[in-house]
């Protein structure tokens, strides 16, 4: 029997997709925006086509999430793809006026994706329509889980790509994931750009030295409730999104932050909307599941339900429940609950008043980096003001649900599905990510004719002099006077 070292296989394969990730690389920089567009037309197409049963295939093999959330999504999704399918961004850029270029769009020159196991086939999809439609190759590396069922979908769309007239190696993925492979391919790709959705250990193990990093994730947003806001529509609005897809929807609710003069009717709507609050003993149940002997539990308990959870962790709870609901009183290292947790679980925090309640906010923000989004639900404009100048996020969502808004969904923030992690000092970009982040502008300069400067004679210049010396010894007469 052959041993078959994984990590050497691993680094062979990256060498390989190295090389032709360049060559593909190097063909499609010579594509114009109207070849790209038609060719981006056809995966779209298959895309809606084929994105129910991936969804369906993706959730048998891992569990996680739930088939028709991301299903309904997915028809979100589209209709961002919808919205950037039109626009330019590859090619000159024309002056009306002058008819003169003024700026050459270009591809950043490949992307590395670096895909988690949630919201998988959203995920990919959204990523692979970014690289084609901005003309850059895109090397997806899959979580060990989801090796497979990225493979489904990329090899049909690299085939599509392909019959219409794109390079045949524009989308791979790696198929021998291991750190040393990721490593070389991270390392001596010619790929500019670093698309890290929500794999933190590859942030801090993998050097990334002379690319593009960026970082989006899921996130652990606090919510704050001020004692002005509509309860019922607030409560509501938090359940329905910490239980959207089971927790795992970028910018999901988890910490909620009450004012005291309302924690208690907080808590009655929370009930009345499937929060199952847990007992002490339940609350170290569930942590001894999802966090043994302090180390996470990685993917068993992501995107479960409740009921799952509970049943994981050795508690009932009524079948009807929507999210497990755990109480605190402070913020400390050795309180696992304010790590950042991908299920639907909410964490409540009660303050005196809206001012401490900013400061836990701050706190809950800065305690381990996770979180890139806020929500608060107030109809003061005042606190809703302090809140927005002082919180250290890239987004603050009002009277909204924060998962929804945060995407762009019913909201004005711009419409995508990675959420810009920079504020949990990850990557280097805070704001939604777009297609238009993967090129870069060649700006043209034009030489104009210098501005004509008037000439000053020394005749003038004296009688300047002699105008001011005279004015001078005016108001130096009127002193002495």
């Amino acid at each position: 029997m052959r041993y078959v070292d994984q990590d050497l296989l691993s680094i062979q394969e990256a060498r390989v997709l190295i090389e032709k990730s360049t060559d593909a690389q190097n063909s499609l920089n010579y594509y114009s925006q109207k070849h790209i567009d038609v060719v981006l037309e056809k995966i779209v197409n298959e895309m809606k086509k084929c994105y129910s049963d991936w969804i369906i295939l993706n959730h048998e093999a891992t569990q996680i999430g739930k088939i028709n959330d991301e299903v309904e999504l997915a028809k979100e999704l589209f209709q961002f793809f919808d919205m950037y399918q039109d626009d330019t961004y590859i090619g000159s850029c024309i002056d009306e006026d002058t008819k003169q270029v003024m700026k050459q769009g270009v591809p950043a020159g490949g992307i590395i994706a670096m895909i988690p196991p949630v919201n998988t086939v959203l995920n990919v999809m959204y990523a692979i329509f970014c690289a084609v439609k901005t003309g850059n190759t895109i090397t997806l590396i899959p979580h060990q889980r989801n090796v497979k069922n990225i493979g489904v979908i990329v090899n049909k769309l690299n085939e599509i790509a392909q019959d219409n007239g794109f390079p045949s190696s524009a989308i791979l993925y790696m198929q021998n994931v291991s750190e040393e492979g990721i490593q070389e391919l991270v390392t001596y790709s010619s790929n500019r750009i670093i698309l890290n959705i929500g794999c933190t250990s590859y942030m801090n193990d993998i050097c990334m030295k002379n690319k593009i990093s960026y970082y989006a994730s899921v996130g652990q947003s606090p919510v704050f409730i001020e004692q002005t806001a509509n309860i019922t529509e607030t409560v509501k609005q938090i359940v329905e999104s910490r239980s959207y897809n089971n927790g795992i929807l970028p910018s999901a609710e988890q910490f909620v932050v009450v004012e005291e003069c309302i924690v208690n009717k907080v808590k009655e709507e929370l009930k009345n909307n499937g929060a199952y609050f847990m007992t002490s003993d339940e609350e170290k149940k569930l942590m001894d599941y999802i966090q043994p002997e302090n180390n996470f539990n990685e993917i068993g308990y992501m995107g479960k339900s409740p009921e799952d959870l509970a049943n994981s962790a050795g508690f009932k709870v009524p079948k009807d429940t929507k999210v497990l609901v755990s109480s605190q009183k402070y913020i400390y290292d050795e309180n696992e609950y304010v790590n950042e947790i991908f299920a639907p679980v909410l964490i409540v925090y009660e303050e005196p008043n809206w001012l401490t309640s900013c400061q836990k906010c701050i706190e809950l923000l800065e305690s381990n980096r996770r979180g890139h989004t806020l929500a608060i639900h107030s109809n003061d404009a005042f606190v809703i003001k302090e809140f927005i100048s002082k919180k250290p996020v890239g987004r603050i969502v009002v009277n909204a649900p924060a998962s929804f808004a945060s995407l762009g969904i019913h909201s004005e923030i711009t419409k995508s599905f990675f959420v810009g992690g920079g504020t949990t000092g990850f990557g280097t970009i805070i704001k939604n990510i777009i297609p238009e982040d993967f090129v870069y502008y060649r700006e043209v300069g034009y030489g104009t004719t210098p501005t004509e400067t008037k000439t000053v004679t020394s005749n003038e210049n004296q009688k300047d002099i002699d105008e001011l010396s005279e004015a001078l010894l005016k108001f130096l007469n009127k002193l002495n006077k």
